[in-house]
């Protein structure tokens, strides 16, 4: 009996141990990514992932690998139970997925930034140089092909030119037969891409190659920066920079700056030679020169001065020249200059003055906005307020004046030819003219002018002055505005001088006569009558109270 109670014993044992090692759960320790990127993945707007098929639970043994999905950023990204992730939001946007195991003691979050794409169709042509050959996932820089032979494509940042990005990734097409002959909306007829197109704004985001029957004509040639469009033709470099880098021996690889050419039409083939050449050797020294593309930096240290770098190309029977002016700057300075330096403009009209800053790079050292001073305000007057490093000045006489800005290298020069003027009409006001004329005058801007005599007569008034108005047309119909000091009619008086009443050329000076009635002189028979009537009355009344009382009987 005993040994059938023992082994009673030892199968309830075993039941309790093995029900015990039923229930040792194996928790989860880890959550990682797989596939592309580690924490930070690069997603296509408008294409669904399912984000569950990269990610790896460990251990593999995990009693419970089931996980929540939420998004940061529901405008950018979306994503359900599943995994299932829909980017939706515009270029560029952020959004982070956390992944979060049941038990809450886990969680993983993943950075995940959308893109979208450009597309580039040969249109029956071949790539001429093949793409990086890259997994399927999205790469920045690099082009990746589709399932097409004649079509790849890459992402682009917001800021990023159709130009830039083409340079960035080396598109280069070829047809047998065929010129190329620029990007275009549409395989057959579309419309054209310029260069300088923002990627993000194309209304499509799939260019078709064009192509011509016949050599593309280069039109011009002209040296272009790369860093901005830089209409002063001036490359700025500072030496005190290079020193900061501790460049001294390794000064050519520092303070450099790198000049292109810009191709009109801008698609067209070099097939030519370049030639650069610099016009002082010890200012600047020419490195990195590269068909189309060369880096310049300054030849010595501590030095100020500027040197002509010339760009020459020859194709068959073309031959373009061009230049630029390369300044070394011995401080850390911005240097501003005007350009054009110089207009000549008439009395009367509106001119835009502009201020560039060298070095053209360093844009975050500028002030916002600089000021501009006229020397003669006689000749020209600011318009309007300065913005940023623009003014508009209207010419006002005839001459010459400097204008200036802060701390500018150069000033500019403003010629007016012939004068504002404006016509001073007089107007009665209801008086008449008895002896004498009241003549139309001219006045111009800048100089005095005394106003005629007044003739008019009106009976009974006296004259009071001249109230003046502006005469302007708008749609074909006159326009009186009032002259006026703190909200009040001036009026000017007879002979007055007047000086720069008005500056809109050709317009009228309307000055319209005031008048001020007389006081009356002499009495006449009904005032008399009144007077006659309250004396007596007044008379009557006072007798009436110095009357004895008579009493009745």
């Amino acid at each position: 009996m005993k040994k059938y109670f023992l082994y009673g014993l030892l199968l309830i044992a075993a039941l309790i141990f093995n029900v015990n090692i039923a229930r040792a759960d194996v928790d989860v320790d880890g959550i990682t990514l797989t596939g592309c990127g580690n924490d930070q993945i690069k997603l296509f707007k408008g294409e669904s992932y399912n984000l569950s098929n990269f990610i790896r639970i460990t251990p593999d043994n995990a009693t419970n690998k089931n996980v929540t999905w939420e998004t940061s950023n529901n405008n950018c990204v979306t994503v359900n139970s599943e995994g299932i992730v829909n980017p939706i939001g515009e270029n560029e946007c952020l959004a982070t997925i956390k992944i979060t195991t049941k038990d809450g003691k886990i969680s993983k979050n993943i950075n995940i930034q959308v893109f979208e794409k450009i597309i580039y169709d040969t249109n029956g042509g071949k790539f001429s140089n093949p793409n990086e050959n890259v997994p399927n996932c999205i790469y920045l820089g690099k082009r990746q092909s589709m399932n097409s032979d004649n079509t790849q494509f890459s992402t682009f940042k917001n800021t990023e030119t159709l130009n830039s990005i083409l340079s960035k990734i080396d598109v280069k097409v070829t047809k047998d037969g065929k010129y190329f002959a620029g990007w275009y909306t549409d395989p057959i007829n579309g419309e054209y891409v310029p260069y300088d197109s923002v990627l993000k704004d194309l209304k499509s985001n799939i260019v078709y190659a064009h192509w011509s029957d016949t050599p593309i004509e280069i039109k011009s040639i002209k040296v272009d920066e790369d860093l901005t469009n830089n209409p002063l033709k001036i490359v700025g470099i500072r030496s005190v920079d290079c020193e900061e880098k501790g460049a001294n021996d390794k000064l050519y690889n520092m303070c450099t700056k790198t000049l292109s050419i810009k191709v009109e039409p801008e698609y067209a083939a070099l097939n030519g030679k370049f030639n650069w050449k610099t016009s002082n050797e010890n200012m600047v020294k020419l490195v990195d020169t590269n068909k189309s593309l060369i880096s310049i930096n300054n030849a010595k240290e501590n030095i100020s001065g500027e040197a002509t770098v010339t760009m020459n190309y020859k194709d068959n029977n073309i031959n373009f020249t061009d230049s630029y002016i390369v300044r070394i700057y011995n401080d850390k300075n911005t240097h501003t200059y005007f350009y054009p330096e110089s207009a000549t403009i008439k009395a009367g009209e509106e001119y835009s003055i502009r201020a560039y800053n060298i070095p053209i790079s360093d844009y975050a050292s500028y002030p916002r906005s600089i000021a501009f001073k006229i020397d003669d305000e006689n000749i020209a007057q600011k318009n309007a307020n300065d913005v940023g490093y623009t003014t508009k000045v209207k010419g006002l006489k005839a001459g010459t004046t400097t204008i200036t800005a802060e701390n500018a290298s150069n000033n500019f020069i403003l010629t007016v030819e012939g004068d504002l003027t404006y016509i001073v009409v007089y107007e009665g006001n209801g008086g008449t003219l008895e002896s004498g004329t009241m003549a139309n005058q001219t006045g111009k801007y800048g100089e005095d002018l005394i106003l005629s005599k007044n003739e008019y007569k009106k009976e009974n008034y006296s004259f009071g002055g001249w109230k003046a108005y502006i005469e302007t047309y708008e749609n074909g119909e006159a326009k009186r505005t009032l002259i006026e000091d703190n909200n009040r009619p001036i009026i000017y008086p007879d002979e007055a001088t007047i000086k720069n009443l008005n500056i809109q050329n050709g317009n009228k000076l309307i000055l319209v006569a005031e008048w001020i009635k007389n006081p009356k002189t002499g009495l006449n028979i009904p005032v008399i009558a009144i007077i006659l009537l309250i004396t007596t009355s007044i008379c009557g009344y006072v007798i009436s109270r110095k009357m004895p009382k008579i009493n009745k009987i």
